[in-house]
């Protein structure tokens, strides 16, 4: 396996960690995602620029006993980049390159999964707090040749 980083496809990716949850939004879709179980430390680990073998690597260590990691990470990296929420990063655009750290790992492996929401698509689409610039809510962005 090659190493490879990725980044999130743009600013309108977002993603935070909610008591052992990782919820990610993809604000110009509407769409939100849900990863769980060891998902959310390979979630955590390429988003801060972990490399795909240096978490294989790590995996590895933590469940010696599981012959298709690889073939799991690989999925969950394809689902992922299938979505529209990272993707490979050439050299020198890594997000972030920090470290892979210990964060904590569940004490049974389960193939990481990617589930899709669309539920509240039309919400997220209409409600414009996620359409401000650095003055955030309730000011809106100016359009182009629009005054602020």
């Amino acid at each position: 396996m090659a190493a490879k980083r990725y980044a999130p496809r743009s600013d309108a990716i977002i993603a935070e960690e909610i008591d052992g949850e990782v919820i990610i939004v993809d604000l110009d879709s509407g769409s939100y995602f849900s990863v769980t179980g060891v998902g959310v430390a390979i979630w955590n680990a390429i988003a801060a620029g972990a490399s795909d073998v240096e978490v294989l690597e790590r995996l590895a260590r933590a469940f010696p006993r599981e012959a298709a990691l690889e073939a799991d990470l690989a999925g969950f990296l394809d689902r992922v980049v299938e979505a529209d929420l990272l993707e490979w990063a050439p050299a020198g655009r890594a997000h972030g390159a920090a470290p892979l750290g210990e964060a904590p790992l569940p004490a049974v492996y389960v193939a990481p999964v990617l589930a899709t929401f669309d539920d509240m698509k039309d919400l997220l689409l209409v409600d414009p707090i996620h359409d401000v610039d650095e003055s955030g809510w309730p000011a809106r962005k100016s359009e182009p040749g629009q005054a602020a």
